[in-house]
């Protein structure tokens, strides 16, 4: 082959492989869109329901190998609801009520600040906090300062308020289903008097 024809074919070959790279990259940034789009709920920009599902299950295998091996530590969730919601949406309207939440989410994002906390918007106006390597003693302080700084913010004229129920594992529960259960229990004895935190007995 002359050495022309193999410049030509070098150049060909690169310009075929930058075209690739090109795609992978256009990809790869459409995929990344994708999945941010599944992991995080767009009102609020906390994590999905899907996404801490995964989480939680994740997070519940570590502890039974690390409950083998006895080295591990109870892990909190926390089922955050928002007081009175529907009577902000009916009062001040819904861009209000996702200012609302977005103010909430916000709040639990300042004091969960280490990378495997999790915070979700579970439903409409409730969200869910995954605190691995945590147990209910340290967890309770916390879920405390995150009621206390909800209660001092005020949104387009409304005071907002949280109630707040928590469980761990393994004391309540080794499963999703039974920790949200007694989470959930726990949260309906915070909203007897809202802006409440309780736990799980």
């Amino acid at each position: 082959m002359e050495a022309p024809d193999l410049s030509t074919r070098v150049a060909d070959l690169e310009s075929r492989l930058a075209a690739l790279v090109t795609t992978h990259t256009a990809d790869r940034q459409i995929i990344d869109k994708l999945r941010r789009a599944l992991d995080h709920d767009s009102a609020t920009d906390a994590y999905s329901r899907g996404y801490f599902d995964t989480a939680l299950a994740h997070e519940l295998r570590h502890f039974r190998r690390d409950d083998h091996d006895r080295l591990a530590v109870p892990l909190t969730l926390a089922i955050v609801d928002v007081d009175h919601f529907k009577q902000i949406n009916d009062s001040a309207g819904h861009l209000t009520g996702d200012r609302a939440l977005r103010e909430v989410v916000d709040i639990c994002r300042a004091h969960l600040q280490r990378d495997t906390d999790v915070v979700a918007r579970y439903g409409g106006d409730e969200f869910a906090l995954l605190l691995p390597q945590t147990p209910i003693d340290s967890a309770t302080p916390l879920l405390q300062k995150i009621r206390r700084d909800v209660s001092a913010c005020i949104v387009d004229g409304i005071r907002l308020s949280v109630s707040i129920g928590a469980a761990t594992c393994p004391h309540h529960g080794r499963t999703p289903r039974d920790l949200f259960a007694a989470a959930d229990r726990a949260l309906y004895r915070a909203k007897q008097t809202r802006d409440t935190v309780a736990c799980a007995e």
